[in-house]
């Protein structure tokens, strides 16, 4: 084996700002929350590694649509007239291309803009998402991998 075969990839993916709608809610425990989305451009979304994470744009008032930027000379370009919606940084947990739908799970902490949206969210309530930017592609010669993190 060389030691090529131990590097690490960077894959870089084209920005696509998506407008998703909630479909299910399941309860994975009291502090955490399983939200499966579609949408109509979600298709061909690609997360081709297990650390991938996408930018949530969340709504200013919760079931309406987040402010949605469009890719322009300059990066994101949000709507002037309505307020940037806030941005938080998530783990995609599974896209199924053939049902087209998309799973983040939420850890509910007391506070915070993401977790008050998921504690509040309901079927056919809206989310932004924009990315994943690019995916870190790890070899697969090695034999097991070692995570460590808590439920954040």
């Amino acid at each position: 084996m060389t030691t090529d075969s131990f590097k690490v990839q960077k894959v870089q993916h084209s920005i696509i700002p998506r407008l998703l709608t909630v479909t299910r809610i399941r309860e994975l425990s009291p502090a955490m929350r399983r939200i499966t989305f579609t949408g109509e451009n979600l298709s061909g979304f690609l997360s081709a590694s297990f650390d991938d994470h996408v930018k949530l744009l969340l709504p200013e008032v919760q079931g309406e649509k987040p402010n949605i930027p469009v890719v322009g000379e300059k990066g994101l370009e949000f709507d002037e007239s309505r307020p940037k919606p806030v941005m938080r940084d998530y783990t995609p947990r599974r896209y199924d291309p053939v049902a087209n739908e998309l799973e983040i799970d939420f850890v509910l902490h007391h506070e915070g803009p993401a977790t008050d949206w998921a504690t509040k969210a309901e079927v056919g309530h809206y989310l932004g998402i924009a990315g994943p930017r690019g995916s870190f592609i790890i070899p697969t010669v090695f034999d097991w991998h070692l995570l460590i993190g808590d439920e954040t």
